[in-house]
């Protein structure tokens, strides 16, 4: 695979989390979440910690990093320009789930290609994570009675 194409997919992931990072930042200020708090920040930090991790990898690769935005602006995932104005868990949590599955989707598509052994580590790392972001969103999800939920896993 050329250069230029393993930046592009970096990059690509580098603006999916991104926007992951925004979404929990603001599922996390929602009053009725405090509950579920523990596991949307610690999905919040692992979004955050491949953000980082692909940025070095996009540079290490002579790639230039996008500007990325100081505050949420979707610029990824469609429909997340009203994410700030939901109010109801209900819409919060599935609005996360949409933005989970489109990451999980583009994590398996650049697991495929034929990668550096650095980047393919990586990927694995992350692609497994963002399943369990998944996992536990749908559990939330299903399980209504939303103070009894600790993890999916």
């Amino acid at each position: 695979m050329e250069t230029t194409d393993i930046i592009s997919k970096l990059v690509s992931l580098l603006k999916l989390d991104v926007d992951a990072v925004h979404a929990y930042e603001q599922a996390l200020k929602k009053e009725d979440l405090e509950f579920l708090f523990h596991q949307l920040m610690e999905c919040r930090e692992d979004h955050f910690r491949h953000a980082l991790e692909l940025k070095s990898l996009i540079l290490k690769y002579g790639g230039d990093v996008p500007k990325l935005p100081a505050e949420f602006e979707g610029f990824m995932i469609q429909g997340f320009a009203e994410f700030k104005e939901l109010t109801d868990l209900d819409s919060i949590l599935n609005t996360i789930k949409k933005n989970e599955m489109v990451t999980n989707s583009t994590y398996d598509n650049v697991f495929e290609m034929d990668l550096p052994s650095e980047v393919y580590e990586l990927i694995v790392r992350n692609r497994e994570e963002e399943r369990q972001h998944l996992k536990f969103i749908e559990y939330a999800l299903i399980n209504r009675n939303l103070s009894h939920v600790k993890t999916a896993a």
